[in-house]
């Protein structure tokens, strides 16, 4: 099949953009949720509190903000959504260290 100059050109750039994409998607797998913990024992460690759910939960964990010395707002970040509801299901399980642990179900308002 052949093509004129500029067809052969936009080809090759929708080509390359195509591999771009395929090889930025490895990236794209990571799953990230939100959850809120109530520790039994007060924390106001966002360090230590995220430590220790990342120990606990085997995944990566951020911590967002305090709701109260007891309730906390963490962010886990998993390979896959798998691996968060994995991560959440070790957190619940330890209960001499969270009282509870929901997803974080609060909309997000940004400011225009």
């Amino acid at each position: 099949m052949y093509a004129p100059r500029a067809g052969r050109r936009h080809l090759l750039e929708i080509s390359s953009l195509l591999m771009l994409m395929v090889a930025c998607s490895a990236y794209a797998d990571a799953s990230e949720l939100r959850l809120v913990v109530k520790l039994r024992a007060a924390s106001a460690s966002g360090d230590a509190i995220a430590a220790q759910a990342s120990a606990i939960g085997g995944v990566a964990v951020r911590y967002e903000s305090a709701v109260s010395p007891e309730w906390h707002a963490l962010r886990l970040i998993c390979t896959d959504p798998g691996a968060c509801d994995a991560a959440t299901q070790r957190l619940r399980a330890d209960s001499a260290v969270y009282e509870a642990v929901q997803r974080d179900e609060r909309k997000i308002v940004v400011a225009p």
